[in-house]
This record gives structure tokens, sequence and C-alpha cells, in this order.
């Protein structure tokens, strides 16, 4: 089955493109398409870049759905439409995908496997990677109905940022409510969480801290464990809202927190991993308290035009009330 990895991004590349570049190297069973404003000086068989702006690609999505994404970053909810809106181009693929460019990307063969027996319509649900079968009723799964047409229309319109592409939520249409023939475990890969300066997995509750070694193919997250050095491989690594640092050794490459000293001796970071604890990720905590009040004004202000976003606002406001009575009926 042939797969392709759709990638719009417009702005200066994130500082991880120069490892997740070398990801698209080794990952030869996956094609990759990148839509961009930058000049790409690589050249892999299988990267196919569109140079254009993003005004561009903004008339496109308008010809192609009626509403348009008003900065890159809301394309966050456009991501899981990729099939309509680029579908002159998956023709002759079986499985279309998106991922991000904050990530660092292993060996993804083991999805390739999931992807060749067919079974689901969908694989993994998160927004830095997630893999859809080329098939109409998958790729217009947003107008499988009235209701979710209208949301969707008024989802898309908003300048708030739904995360169409991974929520559960209740309250919302997003893909992960609507498409059930989905692989969803998460256990193949790293997600490094944002809440804390120091590398540790979202997916993981024992919050083990560690550094990875990153071999071009093979992705080790590193860590001391019961008094062992131990090394997990896992299929790709994401890294959101934080800053780090990587560096090249003779192996491949070494990355760690930012707060984290470089040292030569790369056994080092071992014993750095085993007596380091978590700190805040004050940076993120910040940016998500202004989101979180930001995505407010814009609900309510977006309720003067908008019936959809009216129905939206009466059900978190009910979800609220309701949870907050149990609150009390628990005490």
């Amino acid at each position: 089955m042939k797969k392709i990895i759709i990638i719009p991004y417009f702005g200066d590349f994130h500082p991880l493109f120069s490892l997740y570049s070398k990801g698209i190297k080794f990952n030869t069973s996956f094609d990759f398409y990148l839509i961009t404003d930058q000049i790409i000086s690589i050249n892999y068989k299988n990267l196919f870049v569109e140079k254009t702006s993003f005004k561009n690609l903004q008339k496109k999505i308008k010809k192609t759905l009626g509403v348009y994404p008003k900065t890159p970053y809301k394309l966050c909810d456009y991501k899981p439409l990729y099939g309509e809106i680029f579908k002159e181009h998956l023709s002759d693929y079986d499985y279309w995908g998106y991922s991000d460019i904050d990530m660092v990307l292993g060996d993804l063969s083991i999805y390739n496997n999931i992807i060749e027996s067919n079974l689901y319509d969908k694989i993994l649900d998160r927004g830095h990677l997630s893999f859809f079968k080329n098939i109409k009723s998958v790729n217009n799964f947003f107008n499988i109905n009235n209701s979710v047409y209208s949301q969707y229309k008024y989802l898309l319109g908003s300048k708030r940022i739904w995360v169409t592409d991974e929520t559960y939520s209740k309250i919302i249409y997003g893909v992960n409510r609507l498409i059930n023939k989905a692989y969803t475990k998460r256990t193949l890969f790293f997600d490094a969480s944002p809440y804390y300066n120091e590398f540790t997995d979202l997916n993981n509750a024992s919050s083990e801290i560690g550094f990875f070694d990153y071999r071009g193919d093979k992705l080790f997250f590193c860590t001391f464990k019961n008094n062992l050095e131990q090394q997990k491989e896992y299929l790709y690594s994401h890294f959101i809202k934080r800053e780090i640092q990587f560096f090249e050794y003779e192996k491949g490459y070494i990355i760690i927190p930012k707060n984290w000293p470089k040292v030569k001796d790369i056994s080092k970071y071992y014993e750095i991993a085993k007596n380091s604890g978590l700190t805040k990720n004050q940076k993120y905590l910040n940016y998500k308290r202004k989101t979180k009040l930001n995505n407010a004004f814009i609900l309510i202000f977006d309720c003067i035009n908008s019936f959809e976003a009216m129905k939206i606002t009466f059900k978190i406001v009910a979800y609220k009330i309701f949870n907050l009575k149990n609150k009390w009926f628990c005490l």
C-alpha cells in the first residue's frame, strides 16, 4: 500500500526540522508532501515539495471548503480535512496522513505494518501524526449529516483553535469522535510533556526522566532505572512547546532538555537523568493560561454572529454546571 504524509508549513522552520528531515530519508516506505514558502535544499526521492505562499493555500482551501484558515497555526483544525483539500495529489495512495515537524522520526515500519493490515480507517489519534484510509467516507467525515457539517463550517471559520484533529470532546465533532474504526494505541511513540522542562512521556504515568539517542533510522529514549542504564526504542518523539538542544556525535545525535549541560562524555547523561527532578515549564504554563482566556473571549465574540457558537457555549456551560453540582453532591 502507498502512503503519503502531508505537511503544510509556513514561516521559518522549527529548529528540529534538520533532524525531522533525516527521518524522511530513512522512512522510504512513506512519501512526504511538504507545502511551504521556505527554500528546501534537501533532495530525497520520497520528498515532494510545493513552494507556495500561505495566501495561495488559503485560496485553494476556500475554493474547496468555502472557508479558510486565517493563520498558519489554524491549519491544526484543517488537518483531518487534508484528504479533501489535497485530493488531486492522493489518487495513487491508499492512506494519507499529516505530521508536525517539532518531532524526530525513528523507524516507522511498525505503523507501516498496521496500515498494510487494512483493518483501520484511521491510525493514531494525535494531531502530530495520524493516518487515514483514502476513501470517500473517511475524507468526507465532516459532511456525514447537516448537524456535523454546520458545526464544521463554524469551527473552521473561527479564529479559535478547536483541536478537531485530536479532541474526544462530546461537545464538538472532532475527527476522533466521528471515525470509530481506529488504531489508537500510544505505547509506540514518545510525547514529551510540555508541562516540564525535562523529557518525560505524557503516555507513561511513571514519569521517567531521560534523553534521546538518535541514529537516523532508530530513536532511543535513554534513562536510568532500577540501577541500570536503559534504552527503549520509540517510533518517533514529539516535542511540543519546549526548548531543546541537540548535537552530533560519532553514532548520531544526542537530544537533551534546554536546562541540561552539554558534556563530552555522553555516558554522563545517564547520571544526570538519575539525579534530575521535574521542573515546571513555566513558559508553557503561561502560554496555556493565556490561550484559555483568549479562547473564551473568541467564543463569546463568535456568539454574536454564529448560532453554532451559541450552541457550543450553551453545552460548555451546561457541562460545567453539571460537573459542579456533582462535585458538591460528592462532598
